[in-house]
């Protein structure tokens, strides 16, 4: 029997879809991985000299897509899902939302008053397709990640539901990371395959990473830009607007990671691209190195304003230092340099904070695929950077997990020679050219500050301009300000479902 993945296409669809998933500024997203058991698999492609072999599916929900790839025990890809499913993208925050859900819309205050009502985030609802309204749950990781639980305390926060009016009753069932959550409907993929694992986006790449170690960090370049550190066993609180996350739970094993992210990152190289500055991503890397240095030209990527250190919500995108023998790939370089400039502000931050000494960087992530950005952000953070050799590190953490929760592996330790080195990138820039460039960018991050106003920020006023005719009108509906149109929309990663009467409890 082979693996077969094709039926994920229809997971959710007896149910009317009110989950939306997060992260037009790249914030947490998850990752829900399920583990098998032996199935025979002697038509595949497996290296394996045996007609029996465990394998793992993950199911990857990232910030604009959802990907399913299946693993073998050496983390080699099998399968993956035929097409990406794209998601509705929104950017607030999940407690923040729910809030106003339960104020604005009656019909969630009646469901949730009658326990006709469940929140959860994405992992949640995919699970709860999964197993057919089975299970209602969630792990620490992805809870930590909605501003409505305390991972100092361990524990839902009472206080910010008593504020809101959030019942209890709607949140789902915290469990370990890796842990049997259930087992999927056996029509989905011809048997029931047992849950094993349920991971936030950025710490399931951690865990991909074998970042176990206090102090070891990593750098995901994607849609956004993250950086996580591992803080340890205990939660730590930031001085420059970085959050603490639960990385993950594993009966008695728990780590704790300090996150900062930037705002935009592959999405400004998307926007460049449909401007016409390039044909094809490809192309960024070799214009940029074609010219020795920007040329004085700096881009500040803050299309939806700049997150920690700034925390400035109202600053906007700014191209400055332009003269008229500025060439495209000077525009192009400095579009890239941004993305390393963005990288070195956020590990400054974490080093402020001074909770723990970086012990090691890694890099995954689309961008991070990117030859020169690599190359500048190893320059700018003045540390070497170690890129790995798995583009699917999020499904890979979840792999791992899953793996863990089903016994494939035993320890952390096993995982670590499964991940491997693509390419080491040692710093070469001299410290006074560093923190020359350096004081350049921080000085056009002050020009992109308080632009927009406040009305511009929660949508409340035109600009001017009046209605953009080709906005599309999917994306006027998910504003910031919240709408109801015949579903609900979520928060960032959040979900909220009415039960099935079927499936009430």
């Amino acid at each position: 029997m082979e693996p077969n993945i094709n039926n994920m296409n229809n997971v959710g669809s007896h149910q009317q879809d009110v989950y939306n998933n997060n992260n037009g500024d790249g914030s947490s997203s998850s990752s829900t991985s399920t583990s098998t058991t032996p199935i025979n698999n002697s038509g595949s492609k497996a290296s394996s000299a045996t007609t029996e072999e465990d394998y793992i599916l993950s199911i990857d929900v990232g910030t604009t897509n959802i990907r399913a790839i299946i693993f073998d025990k050496q983390l080699n890809i099998i399968a993956k899902s035929i097409e990406n499913i794209p998601l509705i993208i929104d950017q607030n925050r999940p407690g923040a939302r729910l809030a106003w859900v339960l104020e604005n819309i009656e019909e969630a205050r009646v469901a949730a008053k009658e326990k006709n009502m469940l929140f959860g985030t994405i992992d949640t609802w995919l699970l709860w397709n999964l197993t057919g309204g089975k299970a209602h749950c969630t792990d620490y990781s992805n809870i930590s990640t909605t501003s409505l639980y305390d991972p100092y305390e361990m524990k839902f926060n009472s206080v910010i539901q008593y504020l809101f009016n959030i019942p209890q009753h709607i949140m789902p069932k915290v469990c370990d990371t890796a842990f049997h959550y259930g087992d999927t409907l056996p029509e989905l993929f011809g048997r029931a395959i047992p849950i094993t694992a349920m991971a936030g986006d950025q710490q399931s790449a951690m865990f991909g990473q074998c970042c176990f170690k206090t102090g070891d960090t990593k750098v995901t370049i994607g849609t956004g830009c993250f950086v996580d550190i591992n803080t340890g066993r205990q939660a730590r609180a930031s001085r420059t607007g970085m959050y603490p996350l639960i990385g993950w739970k594993i009966k008695d094993d728990i780590a704790y990671l300090m996150e900062g992210k930037g705002m935009a990152a592959g999405t400004a190289v998307d926007w460049a691209c449909q401007f016409g500055m390039f044909e094809h991503v490809a192309q960024t890397s070799g214009l940029a190195s074609s010219v020795p240095h920007s040329q004085g030209v700096v881009f500040v990527p803050a299309f939806t304003g700049l997150a920690p250190p700034q925390n400035d919500p109202t600053a906007r995108g700014l191209l400055i230092g332009m003269t008229p023998s500025t060439k495209r790939e000077h525009v192009v370089r400095a579009l890239l340099e941004a993305l390393g400039y963005r990288a070195k502000e956020i590990i400054d931050g974490l080093v402020l904070d001074n909770h723990t000494t970086i012990s090691k960087i890694v890099a995954d992530g689309g961008v991070c695929q990117n030859d020169f950005v690599m190359q500048f952000s190893a320059d700018m953070v003045g540390r070497p950077i170690d890129r790995a050799d798995q583009h699917e590190m999020t499904a890979a953490g979840a792999c791992m997990l899953a793996g863990l929760g089903h016994g494939l592996w035993k320890t952390k330790e096993e995982l670590i020679p499964l991940r491997k080195t693509s390419r080491l990138f040692e710093s070469r820039m001299n410290k006074d050219n560093r923190k020359k460039l350096f004081r350049r960018w921080q000085r056009a991050v002050q020009r992109s500050m308080h632009w927009a106003s406040s009305e511009d920020v929660h949508g409340d006023n035109d600009d001017g301009f009046g209605q953009d005719s080709d906005l599309d009108t999917s994306t006027s509906q998910h504003s910031s300000t919240g709408s109801y149109n015949g579903v609900l929309n979520s928060a960032s990663t959040s979900s909220i479902s009415s039960l099935d009467n079927e499936n009430k409890k």
